[in-house]
């Protein structure tokens, strides 16, 4: 009996690699880095699409934690997810075999339940020179619009608000996956710099994630930064002149922190957020290595906003994988991973 064309198009979707179809049996399974521990932290509406698609490669490739034969959790214990968002509704994203964690364990939200009123308070903060609000150009919010409504002031400002939590959260986070041998963590910051929240936030989320790092005085650490750019999110539609407008902003500040030899500059990282957190960076640039993701593949050809996200998620798959097989060295560590050391000795 012959399928309809939408019974086709379901099924397609049903068994594509991309949304974790096909068949997969244990044996293909490969064991995390035990070595280190990896936290991914997805800023934004890109940042949690890119979020849950690595989770999904997680979940469907990876030796999970299990006893008497039955699976205790959907990731191994030394990675782990945060999703930071100003949208609530991020924490109901799935793909594939993957959700987030219903309880909030992978979600820390910062909204806020009157935004006019925080803006209100900031605006006279940055009036009266304080310290905290000296960086505001006092821009009002539309109330009307969710989130950070495609404001990048209004998504750091978001995130100035709730910066305790997000401190806490990411400490939470980390001392829950270093345990045993781990004596290296990675943290691989996912966002869009086309929107409010991921283009406000990715450069402060990653010195404050450094700085979590220092505190726990872990001795190897890493930042990640894998950016989605505006031409990607173009291929969804939108504003274009807003999605260009917050992305130039976003890979002009990314270009002066990355690059302190190429303006010279003498600034240091230093930022009050006010509730006593205070962030200091004296020499480190924000990432260890940032890669950027546009819609052309090498040789020039589109490439879809899924497969531009999918592509990233198996990307970072084998970077912390501990596969004993051709792609790894004698101690179990991936090429990717050894790649990145030689990078840093030379």
């Amino acid at each position: 009996m012959a399928l309809g064309k939408m019974a086709l198009e379901h099924l397609e979707a049903e068994l594509l690699l991309s949304k974790g179809g096909g068949i997969y049996y244990d044996g293909a399974r490969v064991e995390a880095n035990e070595t280190e521990a990896t936290l991914f932290i997805g800023l934004g509406g890109t940042g949690a699409d890119m979020l849950i698609r690595i989770k999904n490669e997680v979940k469907r490739r990876m030796m999970l934690p299990q006893a008497n034969g039955k699976i205790l959790s959907d990731t191994p214990t030394n990675i782990g997810f945060l999703a930071i968002d100003t949208d609530k509704t991020v924490v109901k994203k799935s793909w594939g075999t993957a959700s987030f964690d219903q309880f909030g364990a992978e979600f820390c939200s910062i909204s806020v339940d009157d935004k006019q009123a925080i803006v209100t308070k900031w605006k006279s903060l940055a009036e009266a020179n304080a310290e905290e609000a000296e960086w505001y150009d006092r821009i009002e919010a539309e109330a009307a619009l969710p989130g950070a409504g495609g404001k990048r002031q209004i998504g750091r400002l978001l995130l100035f608000e709730n910066i305790k939590t997000v401190k806490d959260r990411l400490e939470r986070k980390i001392r829950g996956l270093i345990s045993g041998g781990i004596n290296k963590v990675n943290v691989i910051v996912v966002a869009g710099i086309a929107g409010g929240t991921g283009s406000g936030t990715f450069i402060d989320v990653a010195y404050l994630a450094r700085s979590v790092l220092e505190g726990l005085a872990i001795p190897g650490r890493n930042i990640f930064g894998y950016i989605i750019l505006p031409d990607v999110n173009l291929l969804n539609g939108g504003n274009a002149d807003v999605l260009k407008r917050n992305g130039f902003a976003a890979l002009k500040e990314l270009d002066y922190w990355m690059s302190p030899s190429k303006y010279e500059q003498d600034d240091q990282f230093i930022q009050n957020y006010g509730g006593g957190v205070v962030v200091r960076s004296v020499t480190s640039r924000p990432f260890s290595f940032c890669h950027l993701l546009s819609a052309q593949d090498m040789d020039g050809k589109p490439l879809s906003y899924n497969k531009v996200i999918s592509s990233m998620a198996e990307n970072v798959f084998a970077l912390i994988a501990g596969e004993a097989d051709a792609t790894s060295d004698s101690s179990g560590n991936s090429q990717m991973s050894q790649m990145y050391d030689n990078i840093n000795e030379y």
